[in-house]
């Protein structure tokens, strides 16, 4: 169901079929040695370079097209051909994600929780930056927005334990 508050989104609980979610966060899981050795707060591991079932997993159940962009948010700015791009975002504890608007590239956005059982969510803000709501962590929960330049202001703060994202973008061909 889309949500118009403070800007449209739409949130999809069971994202991944359950099977597939947990096939997904085991593959991530067994690899938090190699994320939290890495020197930044923020790691982010690319779809086109991932060795791992993670990958298989997102393209088996990709749903985040072109067609669904325009069947639930219409076109929102002009844009040319479009691809299909998967991360993996792993954030340390105590983490904070300062406000901001993804790039005019990416079009539509997916943002699914992984990883723990408990989190906070994203905090939507105002477009003068003042926070509007939370979307509560929830594991297997998707966030979906298509970007609006100076609209879709988002953060994110990681509390006690890592946190592990999993995102699809639908940006603009290169």
């Amino acid at each position: 169901m889309m949500n118009d508050y403070p800007w449209d989104h739409l949130v999809i609980d069971d994202f991944l079929p359950d099977d597939e979610y947990q096939k997904m966060v085991g593959d991530i899981t067994t690899r938090k040695d190699y994320f939290r050795r890495q020197p930044k707060e923020r790691v982010s591991e690319q779809g086109h370079s991932a060795q791992s079932d993670w990958i298989n997993i997102a393209k088996r159940n990709n749903y985040i097209d072109q067609s669904f962009l325009e069947k639930h948010f219409g076109v929102t700015r002009p844009y040319g051909r479009l691809e299909t791009t998967y991360n993996i975002n792993y954030n340390k504890a105590n983490f904070h994600e300062k406000i901001h608007i993804e790039s005019e590239k990416k079009i539509l956005i997916a943002v699914c929780y992984l990883h723990p059982e408990e989190s906070s969510g994203t905090i939507l803000h105002y477009p003068d930056k003042s926070v509007a709501c939370e979307v509560e962590w929830k594991p297997n929960r998707c966030l979906i927005f298509a970007h609006q330049t100076d609209v879709t202001w988002h953060s994110y703060i990681v509390p006690d334990e890592d946190r592990m994202t999993f995102n699809t973008h639908l940006v603009l061909k290169r």
